[in-house]
C-alpha cells in the first residue's frame, strides 16, 4: 500500500485540464510520457520473451522427466535374456520410476505457477503498452492535428461569409470534442501506467522467486525421505558389487591374454582350449570332396563325446556324429600341401575310410593326434553285443540326430485342428537317422536303422531320452513336449508316413519311417527318415492306433475326394443344361 500511495502521489502525472487547454508545458510533458512508455514497452517485451522461454523450457523438462520415468518403468517388460536375477533390476527400476514421477509432479506445479502467476500478468501489461504506443498515441496525434487544421480553417474564413463561417465553426466544435474525448482517454491510460507499472511488473517477478523457492524447498524435503535414501543406498551397493566382479573378470582376462600373448609367434599360435588326454574341443577344417578332382576345406567345431568325434558349424545349435574312433588310427599328413594336416583312418572298410583334418597350429595338431590315439586304444574292446553289419552302421554318411528339434517344417497354428479327447501315448524320442531307401524285405533295413540309433546312443553315452506325448489327430501324428503341452516338437502327416514297425529286439521300441524334403542340400529331393521311439505301454499299442488312425484318415480323404468330384460333376451338368438347344425342352 505504501508503494501504491507513493506512485499515486508522484508529480510525474499529466493534468487533463492542462492537456485539453494545450498548454505548451503539458505538450512537452506528453512527449516525455510517450518516450517513457515506449522504453517501458521495449523492456517489457524482452521480459515477456524470457518468461515465455522459461515457462516453455520448464514444460519440456517436466515432459522429459515423465518420459524418462516411463522408459525406466518399462525395463521389466523388455525381458532381457541376459539380465542377472540377483541384481533385481525390475524392482530397482520401478522404485526409480516412481521417484522420478514424484519429481515431475513438482516440476509440473512449478510450470503452472510460472504460467499463471508470472507470464500472464506480464503479458497483460505488455498488451496495454503495445496498445498505447501502437494505437492510442498515433490516434491522439492524428486528432490533435485535425483540431489544429479545423481551427486554422476557421480563423482564415472571412467574417462576411457567415454561412461558411458557421460551417467551419461546427467542424471546429466537433474536432475539439473529439480531441477532448481522446485526450481524456489517452491521459488517463498514461497516468494509469505510471501508477501501476511497479505493481504489475514487480509482483510477477516476486512470484517467480516464490515459485522457485517453493519448488526447491518441497523437492529438498521429498529427497530427504527414507525411500530416496533406500534407493540411493541399494543402487550404490549393487553398482559396487558389479564393479568388483568386473574388476575380477578383467584381471582374469588380462592374465589369460598375457599367457596367450607370450605364446604367439609367426608359425605356431595356440587358439585351442585346454584339453586332457581323452577330451578336446576346438575348430578344425575338414576336407570335403565336392567333385571328382575337387574338394573344399570347411571349418567345423569338433569335440569329443564318448569315443566319437562330433561336429557342427559355427551357427548350428545341434551337433552331429562325425566318426567313431573305435580301432581307428591317426597320423600326420607330412606330404600334404597345407600345414598341420592329419588323417583319421577307420578299419574294417573296403577300402579303409579316411577323414582329413587341418588343425590351427602345431601344438593343436599334436594334441588332437594324442587324444585320438588315446581314445582309439581305450575303446578297442567291444561296446555292445549287437551284431550289426559295418556297412549298415555308416554313421558319417547319414548323421544321427538325438535332439528332438523340428523334424520337418512345423505347420502354422491355424492349420492344426484341436486334439481334445484324442488318444495319446507317453513315448521317449531316442533319435532319428536318414535312410538311403527301403527295398524289398524292408523290415531288415528298418531294424538295422533302429540298432544303429541304439548303438550310437551307447557309444555317445547318451542316457536321457526326450519325453514327448504322441497324439494322433485327424490327418497327422503330433509329438508334443511332455513338460509343456503347448510346445509342438514335431509332426508327421499320415501321407508322409511310409511304414511303422515294432523292434524285434525290444517290444517297447518302434520306428516311424517318414518321407521329408532335404533342406540341407542345394538339390531338391525326398529322403526317408527313421525316427526311433520308446513307448512306456508297449510299442504294439501305438502301432495299432497308427493303423486305425491311418485307415480313418484314408476314408476321410476318400470322402472329401468323392464330395469334390460330385460337386464338379454337378457344375458340369448345370453347364450343359444352360447351353442345351431350346427344342430339347
Amino acid at each position: 500500500l505504501s508503494l501504491f500511495s507513493f506512485c499515486v502521489d508522484m508529480k510525474t502525472r499529466l493534468d487533463v485540464a492542462d492537456v485539453i487547454a494545450e498548454i505548451p508545458q503539458q505538450r512537452a510533458l506528453v512527449r516525455l510520457f510517450d518516450e517513457d512508455t515506449n522504453q517501458l514497452r521495449v523492456w517489457t517485451n524482452q521480459l515477456l520473451d524470457g518468461i515465455e522461454r522459461l515457462t516453455s523450457a520448464q514444460n519440456l523438462v517436466t515432459e522429459a522427466t515423465r518420459s524418462v520415468g516411463a522408459t525406466i518403468s518399462q525395463f521389466n517388460d523388455r525381458r532381457f535374456p541376459l539380465d542377472e536375477v540377483e541384481l533385481d533390476m525390475p524392482q530397482l527400476t520401478a522404485r526409480l520410476s516412481a521417484a522420478l514421477n514424484e519429481q515431475a509432479n513438482g516440476m509440473e506445479l512449478l510450470a503452472q505457477q510460472l504460467d499463471n502467476c508470472v507470464r500472464y500478468p506480464i503479458s497483460k501489461m505488455h498488451k496495454e503498452l503495445e496498445s498505447l504506443v501502437e494505437k492510442a498515441s498515433v490516434k491522439y496525434e492524428s486528432i490533435q492535428e485535425d483540431l489544429i487544421d479545423a481551427e486554422e480553417k476557421y480563423m482564415k474564413c472571412s467574417r462576411k461569409d457567415s454561412k461558411k463561417s458557421n460551417e467551419l465553426l461546427g467542424e471546429l466544435t466537433m474536432a475539439r470534442n473529439r480531441y477532448n474525448s481522446e485526450a481524456i482517454d489517452y491521459v488517463t491510460r498514461m497516468n494509469g501506467i505510471q501508477s501501476t507499472r511497479y505493481t504489475l511488473l514487480i509482483e510477477p517477478l516476486l512470484s517467480l522467486l516464490h515459485a522457485f523457492k517453493s519448488f526447491h524447498s518441497v523437492g529438498a524435503e521429498s529427497c530427504k525421505t527414507t525411500e530416496y535414501t533406500s534407493i540411493l543406498t541399494e543402487g550404490q551397493e549393487k553398482m559396487q558389487s558389479v564393479v568388483r566382479a568386473d574388476q575380477i573378470s578383467r584381471k582374469g582376462s588380462a592374465e589369460k591374454l598375457s599367457v596367450l600373448t607370450n605364446r604367439l609367434n609367426d608359425d605356431d599360435f595356440d587358439v585351442s582350449p585346454a584339453c586332457s588326454s581323452h577330451n578336446k574341443q576346438g575348430y578344425l577344417r575338414i576336407r570335403m570332396k565336392t567333385g571328382l578332382f575337387t574338394s573344399n576345406w570347411d571349418r567345423f567345431f569338433i569335440f569329443v563325446q564318448g569315443t566319437s568325434l562330433m561336429h557342427q558349424r559355427s551357427d548350428d545349435l545341434v551337433s552331429e556324429h562325425l566318426v567313431s574312433l573305435q580301432g581307428s588310427t591317426v597320423s600326420e599328413a607330412t606330404e600334404a600341401d597345407r600345414r598341420y594336416v592329419f588323417i583319421v583312418t577307420q578299419p574294417s572298410r573296403v577300402p579303409d575310410r579316411q577323414l582329413t583334418f587341418q588343425a590351427c597350429s602345431n601344438k593343436d595338431l599334436i594334441e588332437w593326434i594324442n587324444v585320438i590315439r588315446n581314445l582309439a586304444v581305450s575303446s578297442s574292446s567291444p561296446v555292445s553285443n549287437l551284431q550289426i553289419d559295418e556297412s549298415e552302421l555308416d554313421i558319417t554318411s547319414h548323421p544321427i540326430q538325438f535332439d528332438l528339434l523340428t523334424i520337418g517344417q512345423l505347420p502354422s497354428p491355424s492349420s492344426l485342428k484341436p486334439n481334445e479327447n484324442r488318444p495319446h501315448f507317453e513315448v521317449r524320442f531316442l533319435g532319428s537317422v536318414q535312410m538311403a531307401g527301403v527295398p524289398s524285405g524292408g523290415e531288415q533295413a528298418v531294424q538295422a536303422s533302429i540298432d544303429k540309433v541304439l548303438l550310437a546312443r551307447k557309444i555317445h553315452e547318451i542316457e536321457s531320452p526326450h519325453p514327448v506325448h504322441l497324439i494322433c489327430s485327424s490327418r497327422r501324428v503330433l509329438l508334443k513336449d511332455a513338460n509343456d503341452e503347448t510346445t509342438l516338437k514335431a509332426f508327421f502327416d499320415f501321407s508322409d508316413i511310409a511304414l511303422w514297425m515294432v523292434s524285434k529286439r525290444n517290444e517297447n521300441h518302434f520306428a516311424l519311417i517318414t518321407s521329408a524334403k532335404d533342406n540341407r542340400s542345394d538339390e531338391e529331393g525326398i529322403h526317408l527318415m527313421c525316427s526311433v521311439l520308446e513307448a512306456a505301454d508297449g510299442a504294439a499299442n501305438v502301432c495299432s492306433l497308427l493303423a486305425q488312425e491311418t485307415s480313418d484318415a484314408f476314408q476321410e480323404a476318400q470322402g472329401e475326394l468323392s464330395a469334390v468330384r460330385l460337386a464338379e460333376k454337378k457344375k458340369e451338368d448345370e453347364k450343359y443344361e444352360s447351353f442345351s438347344p431350346i427344342g430339347d425342352h
